[in-house]
């Protein structure tokens, strides 16, 4: 728990890099999940920055996405994080995983979840970074869960939600998210905090 605003960005930023470096060290790379929040926005930029990373061997992907047309004012998250990440950390091209918009939401999870299928077989992922919604949502998976998505054995998912303005997502599922050797939440603001205190039962700072 942190409680200076910019010290939680820095030791942010600090503390993934760390699990990046320790993951290449001991498994040659580094398979990293991304969620794409504005509370992620300088952590990602300040990684960027770092000459201490091999870029080369992180194979990164989305953990979630909006599903807006190519004409929408709303940018989407791979756009988002090219400008806050990707554009200054020299990251291969064929390194990345992202799911295809311009699919109908159907057959982009379809080609999402096999996209995932190959990148899987290097291992499972290193690091997954997380967001928190008021809602309790992480990724684009919002309670209340149905069934068929709660214990869906796909790597992908397309869901919804009634209370932001792109409604549709895609979404990696549970499955993957479990799996990750380390899951990293980044939770700021008082809302925030107040939904993480309900799921978690314990008391935290304002960051």
């Amino acid at each position: 728990v942190i409680c200076d605003e910019n010290d939680f960005y820095k030791k942010g930023s600090k503390y993934l890099e760390k699990k990046i470096k320790k993951a290449i060290s001991e498994r040659g790379h580094c398979i990293l999940g991304l969620s794409v929040t504005p509370v992620h926005k300088t952590i990602y930029e300040n990684l960027g920055k770092t000459n201490d990373i091999e870029w080369d061997k992180v194979f990164l992907f989305l953990v979630d996405e909006r599903v807006v047309p190519s004409s929408s004012s709303e940018k989407l998250y791979a756009a988002l994080l090219e400008d806050w990440l990707i554009s200054n950390a020299n990251i291969p091209r064929e390194n990345l995983f992202f799911p295809d918009i311009s699919l109908p939401p159907d057959l982009c999870v379809a080609d999402y979840s096999e996209t995932l299928g190959r990148l899987l077989l290097k291992g499972k992922p290193d690091i997954v970074t997380l967001g928190f919604g008021d809602d309790g949502s992480i990724a684009s998976l919002f309670p209340v869960l149905p069934s068929r998505i709660a214990s869906a054995e796909d790597l992908a998912v397309h869901t919804t939600t009634s209370k932001q303005a792109v409604k549709h997502r895609i979404s990696v599922t549970l499955k993957i998210l479990s799996q990750a050797n380390t899951q990293i939440f980044f939770v700021k603001g008082s809302s925030k905090i107040k939904a993480w205190m309900q799921m978690c039962d314990e008391n935290c700072c304002q960051y």
